[in-house]
């Protein structure tokens, strides 16, 4: 009997024994596992600033793209006015070309008028000094 509790105790520490070394591989594995926690814990870290740095250069790029697009919409703006403005000093020029050519016409018909009546006066006053003569 005394021979089967030494093997029973032989048996009991290796157990114990080949327990303690799983539980110092756990222990191990749980420290590396820690490690690898700690070293993702920093990279997420690092990626959510990294995140919100991209996140304020957007939010400043868009800004900055707004303002050059109310610029640009105010110089077009502008250039749509300039342009409406020289197209009506170019049809109020035209306007008064074709007024004052129809007036050279207007006038140039009463100077012929006035002419062929001076004509016919003439005509007639030089008849009737013919005839009393």
């Amino acid at each position: 009997m005394a021979g089967d509790l030494r093997a029973q105790v032989a048996a009991t520490q290796k157990l114990l024994a080949e327990a303690n070394a799983r539980g110092e591989a756990l222990e191990g594995a749980s420290g590396d596992a820690e490690t690898v926690v700690a070293e993702l814990q920093a990279r997420i870290v690092a990626a959510a600033a990294s995140l919100e740095a991209a996140h304020a250069d957007t939010a400043r790029v868009t800004e900055q793209a707004a303002g050059k697009k109310a610029a640009a919409l105010a110089l077009a703006e502008e250039g749509a006015v300039l342009r409406s403005a020289a197209a009506a000093d170019a049809a109020t020029t035209a306007a008064m070309a074709v007024a004052a050519a129809e007036a050279e016409a207007v006038l140039a018909t009463a100077e012929k008028e006035k002419e062929t009546l001076n004509a016919e006066w003439s005509a007639r006053v030089d008849s009737e000094v013919d005839t009393d003569a």
